[in-house]
């Protein structure tokens, strides 16, 4: 079933490598797209056209793949071990690094100005922490019970009910309880993680024998075509990921029809990001393992810190500036130099060295003691199990 010698798939720690490495490519691209880089003053110079197609193709598949993945891994009924498992390596992980340290440690490693210690200031925008923490506990806590074609159709009808309100987060209000919510994303992306959650990934895979290399390059064309052609189309008035009053309302679909029917755009993203999605990970990505299985296991530390990649890029760039490119063939080499780039990136954040100093904060086992406790006094049974590692 392509397991690796520790039990983990390779398909999907290879799935997770490869969507991390697509995140740090189309931030990039997202950064420069929008003023904030350096690069179209040099080596992109009038390359907006070949950035908007990577944006449009890492962004295709990276984090919706990301979602239905997580919930692949939380199915099944919760256990005492799955439950302490997620409280110690997810949720105090999560509320130590978005409530103090992201700020504090990126802060430092870009030489920015350190924060004010006030709630709003310290508190760092991760909407996709704070998403898996709400959904993985709501899966612990009652996903198990519904039938999975109700909980399907539940998460669907709050994720578009929720459209309409403005919640916190990135793009809702500053507030700092509202910075940890990140309502607007948790609930857009609700449906994916549920997906996953229903997803018999085990059977499709055992049913879908492995496609050869033509077939494999051509579903690799047909979800690049997706993604150029396809996905843009459904956003005509922003992403709807998010709520209507993040974007929409300043697009041009501002009409009353525009505001009433804003939940067939969201319903219509979701299907538009899930075929490229199953697609990508089924009939595309190879399920030995590869350069980049390695790095899944630990893809939670160059989601955290490749914002300090970004930054140092555009240091250096500034420091010391790279010619000037115009040339359709030069934007080619500078894009695949990137690709290349964002892989030694996240295989740099992934290393045992970048992760070492920081597992006392995001791999915490100095709560071993509390959670054996906790264990034993539960299960007593049970209580001569092994030291938890990993996550959900």
């Amino acid at each position: 079933e392509g397991k690796a010698s520790d039990g983990r798939f390779v398909l999907y720690d290879t799935a997770k490598a490869v969507c991390i490495l697509f995140v740090i490519l189309g931030h990039w691209t997202f950064i420069n797209l929008h003023g904030w880089g350096v690069d179209f003053n040099t080596w992109l110079k009038g390359g907006e056209r070949g950035v908007t197609l990577v944006l449009n193709v890492t962004t295709s598949f990276s984090m919706p793949l990301f979602c239905i993945l997580s919930g692949v891994v939380c199915q099944g009924p919760p256990t005492t071990k799955r439950v302490c498992n997620y409280l110690q390596y997810l949720v105090v992980p999560s509320v130590l690094w978005i409530g103090a340290f992201h700020k504090v440690i990126c802060g430092m490693l870009t030489n920015q100005p350190f924060p004010e210690w006030d709630l709003t200031a310290l508190v760092a925008d991760e909407w996709y922490l704070s998403s898996l923490v709400i959904w993985r506990g709501a899966a612990f806590l009652f996903f198990h019970r519904l039938h999975p074609l109700v909980l399907f159709l539940l998460a669907q009808a709050v994720s578009c009910i929720g459209g309409y309100f403005h919640f916190g987060g990135v793009f809702g209000e500053r507030a700092w309880y509202w910075q940890f919510l990140q309502g607007d994303a948790t609930l857009g992306f609700l449906p994916y993680f549920v997906l996953g959650y229903i997803l018999p990934l085990t059977t499709i895979l055992r049913l879908v024998p492995e496609p050869s290399r033509p077939a494999r390059l051509a579903a690799l064309l047909g979800v690049v075509l997706w993604a150029t052609l396809v996905q843009p189309a459904a956003q005509p008035g922003g992403d709807p990921h998010f709520s209507f009053h993040d974007q929409w309302e300043a697009s041009v679909v501002e009409s009353q029809w525009g505001f009433r029917l804003y939940w067939t755009a969201r319903l219509a993203q979701w299907g538009v990001d899930v075929l490229p999605s199953l697609v990508f990970l089924v009939l595309v990505l190879p399920r030995e393992e590869t350069s980049m299985t390695w790095m899944g296991p630990h893809t939670l530390y160059p989601y955290l810190f490749h914002h300090v990649f970004l930054t140092w890029h555009d240091k250096v760039l500034q420091q010391y500036p790279p010619p000037t490119v115009e040339s359709a063939a030069g934007h080619v080499l500078v894009l695949a130099f990137h690709v290349v780039l964002s892989y030694l990136a996240t295989a740099l954040f992934c290393s045992s060295g970048w992760r070492r100093p920081f597992d006392w904060l995001l791999k915490p086992q100095w709560l071993d003691p509390l959670v054996q406790t906790v264990q034993a006094s539960l299960a007593p049974q049970k209580a001569a199990e092994a030291p938890l590692s990993g996550g959900c």
